[in-house]
């Protein structure tokens, strides 16, 4: 039978994989969204010229534009909250006191975590109503729409992942600052 020890060892291994899997996931992530900016800018000119020069613009250049631009936002949001330079609106929290910026930290975490956590799952439904249906764009009938609803999920799931690891190290900070005060007094 394992001791309660060694099965505390091996959760950290394991949420150290997790983390490490979800970390290069990230930056593949990135780089595929770094990729997809270059090719809407490189659709957006093409674009543009085409329909100054010759008076007829790509057909389905638009709707290629906002498929991509959903591929450059969802691709590096995680790589945001990896990098903790997410959106973080402080300018009144910032005046009270710290247990209260805690606290707040504490509350926004749940709540985004949560929230993430029911768009994830609706998201996946989508994707998979979406794939089973055989739903396709409008004008670029060769592409399925299911690949982009589930890099939306991918997405959002692996940034609720490090919003709840965050959470976590807030609620561990916060342990390990109570036992030092109990040993100060």
């Amino acid at each position: 039978m394992a001791s309660i020890q060694s099965v505390a060892i091996w959760a950290k291994r394991l949420s150290s994989l997790i983390l490490v899997c979800l970390y290069w996931a990230s930056r593949f992530l990135r780089y595929c969204a770094l990729v997809a900016m270059a090719a809407m800018a490189l659709i957006v000119v093409i674009h543009v010229t085409m329909r100054y020069l010759l008076k007829t613009p790509l057909f389905f250049g638009e709707e290629l534009t906002i498929i991509i631009m959903y591929v450059v936002i969802f691709g590096i949001l995680t790589e945001l909250f990896v990098r903790g330079e997410h959106l973080d609106v402080a300018v009144l929290v910032d005046k009270f006191p710290p247990k209260f910026r805690y606290g707040v930290d504490i509350v926004t975490n749940l709540v985004a975590v949560l929230f993430m956590g029911v768009f994830t799952w609706y998201a996946m439904r989508l994707a998979v109503i979406i794939y089973r249906e055989g739903y396709k764009y409008e004008i670029m009938q060769i592409l399925p729409k299911w690949p982009t609803f589930m890099l939306i999920a991918v997405s959002i799931f692996m940034s609720s992942i490090f919003l709840f690891i965050h959470l976590l190290k807030l609620l561990k900070r916060e342990k390990a600052q109570m036992t030092e005060r109990k040993g100060e007094k």
